[in-house]
């Protein structure tokens, strides 16, 4: 909600992913003050070539460009004067879910839709970085944030496509993939199995 920053004090956190407050009390905007637009930065001290600032703005630049365009439903209007903290209670439960049906629109025609445009132009995005976890039956979980990649597994050195009965322990490595298989995203390394320790005791 750009243009009411304060309100995020309810579910953000700090660096130290601490609760905070927010106070607007005395922050707030003078009487009559208005802005136009939105901006985003790219900090460019660090990047080297074209490929690289592509990277780190897209797919981030389609957010700004949809928040920009679009003030949804579920924002909370601005008011001066307020204090927001995780206990403060103006962003609702129906916001909330409102916020959750309006994510996953989002992405969704970010994943199906606009990524598979890049992809055509040639822009070089970041594809995201997939979330793994073993399941009560030492199966593999794998998703990923954004819908419409391949999802693949690294078993004894080779890519494999994921399904849903692959054993957790035998995965080195996971991945995302575009849909046309022409570029891989990060591979996130997976943990390998702990061997049980015996205690020189019960030898």
């Amino acid at each position: 909600m750009p243009d009411n920053l304060p309100i995020h004090a309810e579910f953000w956190r700090d660096v130290l992913f601490h609760t905070y407050s927010a106070d607007d009390t005395e922050s707030g905007l003078a009487k009559g003050a208005r802005y136009i637009g939105m901006q985003g930065h790219l900090w460019s001290e660090m990047i080297r070539d074209d490929l690289q600032a592509e990277y780190m703005l897209y797919p981030r630049l389609l957010a700004l460009a949809e928040r920009a365009w679009h003030k949804p439903a579920w924002a909370v209007p601005y008011q001066a004067g307020r204090v927001f903290d995780d206990k403060s209670g103006y962003f609702k439960a129906k916001n909330r879910q409102l916020r959750e049906q309006d994510w996953q629109r989002f992405v969704a025609l970010l994943g199906y839709r606009e990524l598979p445009k890049l992809t055509r132009q040639g822009r070089f995005f970041r594809i995201p970085t997939v979330a793994a976890n073993r399941r009560d039956d030492g199966t593999l979980n794998l998703f990923s944030e954004i819908p419409g990649f391949k999802l693949e597994a690294l078993i004894n050195g080779r890519w494999v496509n994921y399904h849903p009965k692959l054993d957790f322990d035998a995965v080195n490595a996971v991945r995302a993939v575009l849909a046309d298989e022409s570029r891989a995203g990060r591979a996130l390394p997976l943990p390998a199995p702990v061997e049980p320790t015996v205690s020189p005791l019960e030898n």
